[in-house]
C-alpha cells in the first residue's frame, strides 16, 4: 500500500518570482482593470521545505477557469478572479481585479506607483516523488538533482499577489488543516546499487546513465591537464632563461661573444658550454706564442747529443777543450759561429 504522508497547506503555496502583467481595462476603459500571471513556468524552484522542487505539468489539473484572486493567499483579501487558465509550457492565467475591495484597491494603486508585485500558487500535490542527494528525476525535460521533490499529481486551486521577499512559512499552519499526499519514490538508482560490480561498469553504461557525471569529470580532468601543461611550460621557460644567463656569463668571462651565441643557440648545456670556450682560448693563445727555431745544425752539437736542441754551455766547453782558451772566449766565438 502507497505510503501517505500530511503535510500544512502552506507547504503547496508556491512563489517562483514572475512578475505580475497589470493591464487596461476592456473595451471603452470603464470595466475592470485586468491582470496576467505566469502562475508557473515550469522551471525548478529552490524550496526551504522540499529542497529543490519541481511541478510536473502533465500532472497539473486545473481545478476551474474562474479560481480566486487572493493577496498572500489570504482568504479574507480578495483582489479579484481568474478569467483563463492555459497550461502547455507552463502555467499562465489571465482574470479581472475586483471593483469592490479594499485589497484589490491597494494591490492596483502600489501596481500603479510601481511596486513589483509577484506571481504566487496555491497548488496541493496528491502525490510526491522524492529524489535523494545523489540522485536525479526527469521532470518537465530537465533533470533535478536531489535532495529535492518532484509534484507528479497537483491541482491548481489558487493565484495570489505576493510581495517581493515574502517567502512562504511551510511550517506555521497547524496539520489540522493539513493536505495528505501520496509518497511514491522511484528515482534514478546509482549503478553501486543496482547489484553490479563497480568494476563491470563500462564507458557506454556511465554515459547512458549519468552523462553529467561523465561531463563533469572530462572537465576538471581538462582543467588539471591544462593547469599541468601550464605550470611545464612555465618550467620551462624558466630553466631557458637561466641557462642562457649562464651562457652570457661564459661569454663575459671568456670574451667570445660568438660562442656564447652559439652555446644558447645549439642548447649546450653550462659543462658543455665550458668546455668549449677553454678549447677556443687555448687555441687563441696557441696562434699567439712564437713558434719553436728548431734544433740546431751546429755538427758539435748534434755529436755531443743527437736530435736535440743546442746547449750553449755544451757547445763552448766543447770549443774550449778544443782549442783550450777561456770560457768567455770560447761563448764568443761560439756566438761569432752561429751568426
Amino acid at each position: 500500500m502507497p505510503q501517505q504522508k500530511n503535510y500544512p497547506r502552506s507547504a503547496f503555496m508556491l512563489r517562483e518570482g514572475q512578475a505580475v502583467q497589470l493591464q487596461v481595462a476592456d473595451g471603452d476603459g470603464k470595466g475592470p482593470r485586468r491582470f496576467s500571471m505566469t502562475a508557473y513556468s515550469g522551471g525548478i524552484i529552490k524550496h526551504p521545505l522540499w529542497g529543490q522542487l519541481a511541478i510536473d505539468l502533465a500532472g497539473v489539473e486545473i481545478a476551474r477557469s474562474d479560481m480566486p484572486c487572493l493577496r498572500d493567499h489570504d482568504a479574507g483579501q480578495i483582489v479579484g478572479w481568474t478569467e483563463k487558465v492555459e497550461k502547455g509550457g507552463r502555467v499562465a492565467v489571465e482574470g479581472v481585479f475586483s471593483g469592490q475591495t479594499q485589497a484589490a484597491k491597494d494591490v492596483m494603486a502600489l501596481a500603479d506607483e510601481g511596486f513589483p508585485w509577484q506571481a504566487s500558487i496555491y497548488i496541493p500535490a496528491t502525490e510526491i516523488e522524492f529524489v535523494d542527494r545523489g540522485m536525479q528525476a526527469e521532470v518537465n525535460g530537465q533533470k533535478l538533482s536531489g535532495p529535492g521533490a518532484v509534484f507528479r499529481k497537483s491541482r491548481l486551486r489558487e493565484v495570489s499577489f505576493c510581495a517581493v521577499g515574502a517567502d512562504p512559512h511551510t511550517s506555521a499552519a497547524a496539520l489540522s488543516d493539513a493536505v495528505q499526499v501520496e509518497i511514491v519514490n522511484h528515482p534514478i538508482v546509482a549503478p553501486q546499487e543496482t547489484g553490479m560490480e563497480l568494476k563491470d561498469l563500462t564507458l557506454a553504461q556511465l554515459k547512458a546513465d549519468r552523462a553529467d557525471l561523465v561531463t563533469a569529470v572530462r572537465s576538471e580532468a581538462d582543467a588539471d591537464f591544462k593547469n599541468a601543461a601550464g605550470k611545464q611550460a612555465s618550467d620551462a621557460v624558466a630553466a631557458e632563461r637561466e641557462r642562457a644567463l649562464k651562457m652570457l656569463k661564459l661569454g663575459d668571462d671568456f670574451k667570445n661573444a660568438a660562442l656564447c651565441r652559439e652555446a644558447i643557440e645549439k642548447g649546450d648545456s653550462e659543462q658543455a658550454a665550458l668546455v668549449k670556450f677553454q678549447a677556443a682560448k687555448l687555441t687563441a693563445l696557441q696562434a699567439g706564442t712564437p713558434g719553436s727555431p728548431g734544433a740546431n745544425p751546429d755538427t758539435q752539437t748534434a755529436a755531443l747529443d743527437p736530435g736535440k736542441p743546442a746547449d750553449h754551455m755544451k757547445l763552448a766547453e766543447a770549443y774550449r777543450a778544443e782549442h783550450k782558451c777561456s770560457l768567455r772566449e770560447s761563448l764568443r766565438s761560439t756566438a761569432a759561429k752561429r751568426k
